[in-house]
């Protein structure tokens, strides 16, 4: 495993889940500076499996400015993928910041 997914791998641990193979492949690629398309069915683990590879790469070398945009075709999506992106950066104390824009954002 990529050291850069060890609070990745705490997180899910303290949760008592376990990343599924198909997450773990994604962050694997991520981290190697792969691309690709995730298709599984709703409620799978699709948003974790896109951002915890980023995740761990800002945790491990952090930046200034955007680091990572997630973007969703329903504004009544935003909100829950917030939510679940927010979870992991205060339950653990991560120096992350997430925010949402929609059109109604000024």
């Amino acid at each position: 495993m990529d050291t850069q997914l060890i609070p990745i791998v705490t997180w899910f641990a303290q949760q008592r889940w376990q990343p599924l193979t198909f997450q773990q492949h994604v962050w694997q690629a991520y981290l190697s500076g792969g691309s690709g398309l995730i298709q599984v069915p709703t409620g799978s683990g699709k948003t974790y499996a896109a951002v915890m590879g980023p995740i761990a790469e800002m945790l491990a070398t952090p930046g200034v400015g955007l680091q990572l945009l997630y973007l969703t075709p329903l504004r009544a999506l935003s909100r829950d993928i917030e939510q679940s992106i927010q979870r992991p950066i205060d339950e653990m104390g991560w120096p992350l910041r997430v925010e949402s824009r929609t059109g109604d954002t000024s």
